[in-house]
């Protein structure tokens, strides 16, 4: 009710102060001036981020009043948080709460391209397994589980039909998708071999990986070398063994009715797989005696997974996903959970809440603690070397004294406190050189940086802690969006993220590929490219630092850019260590290291 008449109220208004938005959109202004239309949705997204509407909006139950009272900007609470009580002048708050709302901003409304590709493909083909409860199964001849919830919510965000392709494997699914029977899965794992045609979200669902035995058994993650292990055939478990634990063998076996089996029979010691899915499948089967000993020191990350033959569909299922909060993804996940109970789960008894429960935290067991190979690997370690980019101010740079600054360095620092070691600056000559290090061993870490295809040949990566948004740049005032990429001449910093992105998002664009920001300035000013894409504290920072005058940020480019902390594959035993040390930072407090990140930033010609 409240947001039928929220949507009431903000057309009603938008449609008579802002004629140039269509109808049903609503116009709203950037931190740095820029006008945009949205839809109701995204225009609300927007103004959680720091934009304004030209009216004030206040909801009250189910009363909403909207007026033409003077533009509002909601202050974001993460940087009240941080400039509280400091001696900053109203310029530079007023320069940091611009910079984090350019920083964070997601442009989650749906472009023109997007709305008419939805208009002109109106049915979704969704493969879903046959058997993987509570996340998805055949129930009757229909779809059930998570998957139905996120069905529900993508139809509303896009007024489209998701239609359900029956698969009996996960591989199946995915050749389902590879063979244009199915466009989508709701519940896919992102895996190197499946890159050359599968686009992948965001992950909504973190999946732990248990150690599950026949009856209690005292198993732990440094056992793993001395026991029996059992996989299910092709999940993604035995990809994390192959290279987290290399040289251990484990029988693949091909359902879990086997696994079950091999496990009562004593062929096998510990299955690793996720207690959530095989207390179900154990439960629907009438398998009983299975005990979570604890978790196995692994995550898997379910995604949406997406044909990259309708690459646009997959821009939209990332806006879609975008659109759901994470409380409300968690409260997806246990009602999936207490459904998949009272249909063959966990007997819906008095114990059920308890059983339901129990499956619900088995999906967040983690190991918090360094496991006994992981200290004595640190042990035998003098520092971590980090590789970084030398000239990406306020985020990552490199101090006079040759130490590290800006967000990298809170990182650097809150990870030698967990593990007890130092990470220190490992110096090369340019981002690709950094990079280079990597792939051979001469660098370990690097704590900004996005995932791709490529890098992930010699990368492991985190969760991101970071997400930034790309801003269109101009060389004076101008108002650009999305839809303008393809009908500008485009400019980007050589070797980063965003190319990437152009090219499998924006196939025929071209794009000038500039090597240094100075060089990508002067394009600009010269009129050679009408807009750069690129990250505007950073860029705006440099300019400043530099000298150059008359940027402005012209509007968002519809991309962001997820930074994670990514580890040699050259060491395997940094998979554990650099993934417990980034869960040891609550969320919070990462929000607040990008706030004060930008704040020394701004300030750093008085401090450095």
């Amino acid at each position: 009710m409240k947001a039928a008449l929220l949507a009431v109220a903000l057309a009603a208004a938008a449609g008579a102060a802002h004629a140039e938005c269509g109808e049903g959109m609503i116009a709203v202004v950037s931190p740095s001036g820029a006008e945009a239309c949205a839809s109701v949705r995204g225009a609300d997204r927007l103004l959680e981020r720091g934009w304004h509407a030209p009216l004030s909006i206040s909801v009250h139950d189910t009363v909403v009043v909207a007026s033409t009272a003077d533009s509002i900007r909601p202050s974001d609470a993460v940087v009240a948080r941080v400039l509280e009580g400091r001696d900053l002048t109203e310029q530079t708050r007023k320069l940091v709460y611009d910079s984090y709302a350019a920083a964070t901003l997601a442009y989650e409304a749906l472009t023109a391209a997007e709305e008419a590709w939805l208009a002109a493909n109106p049915r979704i083909n969704v493969a879903y397994e046959h058997a993987w409860p509570p996340l998805e199964y055949d129930d009757g001849g229909r779809i059930a589980g998570l998957s139905v919830s996120y069905i529900k919510a993508f139809e509303e965000f896009t007024g489209a039909e998701f239609v359900p392709v029956h698969a009996m494997t996960l591989t199946d699914g995915v050749n389902k998708i590879r063979s244009g029977e199915a466009d989508m899965s709701f519940m896919s794992v992102d895996s190197d071999d499946k890159l050359d045609y599968m686009y992948f979200t965001d992950s909504h669902t973190a999946l732990s990986a248990n150690l599950i035995t026949y009856g209690p058994r005292d198993i732990g993650i440094d056992d793993l070398e001395s026991v029996r292990i059992g996989t299910v055939r092709g999940t993604e478990v035995e990809a994390w063994l192959d290279h987290r634990h290399r040289g251990t063998e484990y029988a693949s076996l091909h359902d879990y009715e086997l696994a079950f089996e091999q496990l009562r029979d004593g062929r096998i010691d510990v299955l690793i797989d996720s207690w959530i899915v095989v207390s179900h499948v154990a439960a629907a089967s009438g398998f009983e005696g299975l005990h979570n000993a604890g978790p196995a020191g692994h995550v898997s990350e379910i995604a949406i997974g997406c044909t990259k033959s309708k690459l646009v569909l997959c821009r939209i299922l990332d806006k879609a996903l975008a659109s759901i909060p994470g409380e409300e993804r968690e409260r997806m996940l246990l009602e999936a959970i207490a459904d998949s109970a009272a249909h063959g789960g966990p007997a819906m008894t008095g114990e059920t809440a308890d059983a339901v429960h129990e499956a619900y935290l088995a999906t967040k067991q983690t190991v918090a603690e360094l496991v006994e190979e992981e200290k004595e690997w640190l042990a035998g370690r003098d520092e971590i070397r980090v590789a970084y980019e030398a000239n990406w101010e306020p985020l990552e740079y490199v101090r006079r004294d040759g130490s590290l600054g800006g967000l990298t360095a809170m990182y650097a620092d809150a990870f030698s406190e967990f593990a007890g070691i130092e990470f220190v600056p490992h110096g090369a000559d340019s981002w690709t050189e950094a990079l280079s290090d990597l792939a051979d061993g001469r660098a370990d870490v690097a704590f900004m940086i996005a995932e791709t295809g490529d890098r992930r040949k010699y990368l492991g990566f985190t969760e991101p802690h970071t997400i930034i948004s790309y801003s269109l740049i101009t060389y004076g005032q101008s108002q650009l969006g999305p839809d303008d990429i393809g009908n500008v001449r485009v400019g980007t910093l050589r070797g980063y993220e965003i190319e990437t992105w152009l090219d499998l998002h924006h196939p025929g664009t071209e794009y000038v590929s500039l090597h240094s920001y100075e060089s990508a300035f002067e394009a600009l000013r010269d009129g050679r490219i009408d807009a750069l894409i690129e990250i505007w504290p950073v860029a705006s920072h440099i300019a400043e630092e530099t000298g150059f005058e008359g940027l402005y940020s012209a509007g968002t480019a519809g991309h962001t850019m997820d930074l994670s902390v990514g580890y040699t594959k050259t060491e395997p035993v940094l998979d554990g260590i650099v993934k417990k040390a980034l869960e040891s930072v609550p969320v919070q407090e990462r929000e607040e290291m990008l706030v004060e990140a930008l704040v020394r930033g701004h300030l750093s010609h008085l401090t450095e």
